[in-house]
């Protein structure tokens, strides 16, 4: 896979606050310049909710991405989840956090994944699947005694075998990145 770069947290912003009025971007750009990242998030979709704007996929990836970066994630995601779809024609990719596809795919990947992968011993959340091939984008998470660690400790672009079984530890293929803009980068390019 060509090397891509990751994507830039300010310029995502600008990109999802023009689909707002202006007075509520404003709004959205005093929290972030005065240090309030989380704030800035929670408005971002508030005012989505409130204006009923249309998302597409990659919009609601942007949103997930830097709520994800700010730790807002959790706070955030059903709001973000009720916010109205774009009508998109045939998109690569979408969003599987909220449906049942992510529970299908996760028990693959717990039977897949076997001792001595990248991604034993991790909690995985299916975040993304591809349209046209089988790579998920997926939130890595530590096992701790209680349960899934939080936040995310690194993201992965993992390609099932769908065989139902453990395989060698090399397999499934994976690609493991530390930040969410790079792995978001990467796979909407990959999945395009």
């Amino acid at each position: 896979m060509e090397q891509v770069e990751p994507l830039d947290e300010l310029s995502l912003l600008h990109n999802l606050i023009r689909l707002l009025p202006s007075k509520d971007a404003d709004q959205v750009l005093d929290f972030w310049s005065i240090g309030e990242q989380e704030g800035a998030v929670h408005s971002l979709v508030v005012a989505f909710r409130e204006h009923a704007v249309a998302l597409t996929e990659l919009d609601r990836a942007y949103v997930a991405a830097i709520a994800e970066h700010w730790g807002t994630l959790e706070s955030v995601a059903t709001a973000l989840s009720l916010c109205r779809a774009a009508a998109e024609h045939d998109p690569p990719w979408h969003a599987i956090e909220a449906d049942g596809r992510a529970a299908v795919i996760e028990a693959e990947l717990a039977l897949e994944i076997a001792p001595g992968h990248m991604l034993a011993d991790h909690v995985l959340a299916p975040w993304l699947e591809s349209a046209h091939s089988d790579e998920i984008l997926v939130r890595v998470y530590p096992q701790e005694p209680w349960g899934p660690g939080w936040p995310a400790t690194a993201y992965a672009i993992v390609h099932p075998t769908w065989r139902g079984s453990p395989e060698p530890s090399s397999w499934p293929s994976t690609q493991m990145f530390t930040s969410v803009y790079a792995a978001l980068s990467a796979f909407t390019t990959l999945a395009a």
